[in-house]
């Protein structure tokens, strides 16, 4: 999901719902040594745009699989992921 600020100035309503899956390929990688891949990314939550202040306030849940290499052996294991955030974006 994509939003521009235009797009939030002309909602109705203010509030957001989000509901997404995120697909990486090799584009979206930064090489890393810690991570090695990501799977399965699901985002859900909810915004609020604020358009006195130009704030969007968003609280999402974020589960993905992640593989990361063992500290011991350096194989490659799968972490499952599931964290709650919230941020705050000022235009």
């Amino acid at each position: 999901m994509k939003l521009h600020r235009n797009d939030l100035e002309d909602l109705e309503n203010p509030h957001i719902s989000i509901n997404d899956s995120i697909v990486m390929d090799d584009s979206n990688y930064v090489e890393h040594d810690r991570y090695l891949d990501m799977s399965d990314i699901i985002i859900k939550g909810n915004g609020f745009y604020d358009d006195k202040t130009t704030e969007l306030i968003v609280g999402l849940d974020l589960e993905c699989t992640v593989v990361v290499p063992c500290a011991i052996t350096l194989e490659p294991i799968e972490i499952e992921i599931d964290t709650q955030f919230s941020e705050s974006f000022v235009f």
